[in-house]
């Protein structure tokens, strides 16, 4: 794994691995956000699961 700090200049010095590894944990978040919407709507809760991701990074 690697600390936030290391991540933070990474990504401050224009590191090729610092954007990578940000592509990469943005795509794993929209995978994983898409698999949920996905379930929520077979399950009929899709209202209450919108709701909680408001909640949860609504800023």
């Amino acid at each position: 794994t690697w600390s936030r700090a290391y991540l933070h200049h990474l990504v401050r010095s224009n590191e090729m691995l610092g954007a990578m590894l940000m592509t990469q944990h943005n795509l794993h978040f929209y995978q994983d956000l898409m698999q949920g919407m996905r379930e929520a709507i077979a399950a009929g809760r899709f209202a209450s699961f919108q709701s909680d991701f408001e909640t949860r990074y609504r800023r």
